[in-house]
């Protein structure tokens, strides 16, 4: 039965469609998967330029390049290298290393660099309640000029879907993907 004292209200147009990308991280359901690279592309995407690996390291399947991609929409995140302080001398020394991890994000046929840090002071990567926390800050990036008018909280959005899934040390954890649980503190 139709009701005549229903106010009609119109629907609220969402950040979403306003801004025409989701807002909200779709945690892990968007076609992420952590895998190894195959060689056809490492050529494909020029990865001996974005992490210059040693071939004999290739060769001996010492080194794998590693990294979570969404095929469809041909995103992926793969790590780079770890960020040092800009103090010269021993590398063991433990402030030559920030702590802070550099990322490239290909998004949109572009590399983007992410400096990420994995929060283990407050408790990242420790077992909770029988799960895997892991805690991620966001600290910089460096858009390339092509991608300048896309918004950063587009970029930031794509990032949290894509660590959502890259959970702890990608394809080489040996903590159960199911009991990890990913936060960020941005």
């Amino acid at each position: 039965m139709f009701n005549f004292l229903k106010k009609k209200t119109k629907p609220k147009e969402t950040q979403e469609k306003k801004l025409g990308y989701p807002t909200d991280p779709v945690l892990g359901q968007k076609g992420f998967v952590n895998e190894k690279v195959c060689d056809a592309d490492i050529k494909k995407y020029k990865l001996q330029e974005v992490r210059p690996i040693e071939q004999w390291r290739l060769d001996e399947n010492l080194t794998y390049y590693q990294w979570t991609i969404d095929r469809e929409r041909e995103i992926w995140l793969m790590f780079q290298k770890n960020e040092k302080s800009g103090l010269t001398g021993d590398p063991r020394d433990p402030e030559y290393l920030t702590g802070n991890k550099i990322y490239v994000l290909h998004y949109k046929g572009e590399n983007i660099e992410v400096v990420l840090r994995d929060v283990y002071e407050e408790g990242s990567q420790k077992i909770e309640n029988n799960q895997f926390l892991i805690v991620w800050d966001f600290i910089r990036m460096k858009k390339p000029e092509s991608l300048k008018s896309v918004p950063d909280e587009e970029i930031i959005t794509i990032l949290k879907e894509v660590l959502s899934v890259y959970g702890s040390e990608k394809i080489n954890t040996s903590v159960p993907q199911d009991i990890i649980t990913v936060q960020f503190k941005f």
